[in-house]
């Protein structure tokens, strides 16, 4: 039963509350994706053009719309790329950031063969890399985004991809759905989807009703270290609820907040 405790930890997602769109934006009515976990974003339609509803626990919503399927995508973070991986959509892929930190020996020769470059030079982005591949869309994540600005003024649309801030495990999944819609890859999106919801219900379940507790620690924590300070996730995280469905107990079970 050990290794069923410890497979939701090995489990791959392609890796807060968020408030409801205010009722001043116009949202379109045909509602095409609604995340079943996810609470960071949803799909509407109207005609050919597909209306993105970012949420976010920092601010409004964002809207952002789209008139075609991006043939060139730039994304500012390494967790994007495992969507487009397990879509099969590498290809558009044109460049991504910190590429140098990708530990994935898959990953790593699927950006050497689809020759995507490295967009940043230690933590910064290199402009001149961008404008050099020019990307039809750029992903991004909402926090350190003043580069946004330069993305825009250059005409290339922004999508803030928020797959970290999600409190469900598979919330975090859930984002390939929408990278899916936009790849014009929807039903192969939900298929991946429904299989990871799938196994982790399936070890969830073997965990409830075979797991002996004397197999691990009584407790676990999970903490980080930074400038002379311990940092450790709310019970109402997603790591705390990876935590409880694998069978343990986190020490921190009972604490709610919105970070660290």
């Amino acid at each position: 039963m050990r290794c069923a405790a410890l497979a939701l930890f090995v489990v791959v997602f392609f890796a807060g509350c968020s408030p409801a769109p205010s009722p001043s934006i116009h949202l379109f009515d045909e509602v095409v994706l609604k995340p079943r976990y996810a609470t960071g974003f949803e799909v509407r339609k109207k005609d050919h053009t597909l209306q993105v509803v970012i949420t976010s626990p920092a601010g409004a919503p964002r809207i952002i719309h789209f008139h075609s399927e991006p043939a060139r995508v730039g994304c500012l973070s390494t967790t994007h790329l495992a969507m487009f991986q397990a879509l099969g959509e590498m290809a558009r892929v044109k460049a991504v950031g910190y590429a140098h930190l990708i530990g994935d020996s898959s990953l790593q020769a699927d950006m050497r063969s689809h020759g995507i470059v490295n967009l940043t030079t230690g933590d910064d982005v290199d402009h001149e890399m961008l404008l050099s591949v020019k990307p039809d869309l750029m992903l991004t994540y909402p926090f350190n985004s003043s580069g946004e600005s330069f993305y825009m003024a250059q005409g290339i649309p922004v999508l803030p991809v928020a797959e970290y801030l999600e409190e469900h495990p598979l919330g975090r999944a859930e984002w390939i759905r929408l990278i899916g819609l936009l790849c014009g890859q929807q039903e192969k999106a939900d298929s991946v989807f429904k299989g990871i919801e799938r196994r982790y219900a399936t070890i969830r379940e073997k965990v409830s009703l075979h797991f002996n507790h004397d197999m691990v620690p009584g407790e676990v924590m999970f903490t980080s270290y930074e400038s002379g300070q311990w940092y450790a996730p709310p019970g109402n995280s997603a790591v705390a609820l990876l935590l409880r469905d694998a069978g343990f107990r986190y020490l921190l079970a009972d604490r709610r907040a919105a970070g660290n």
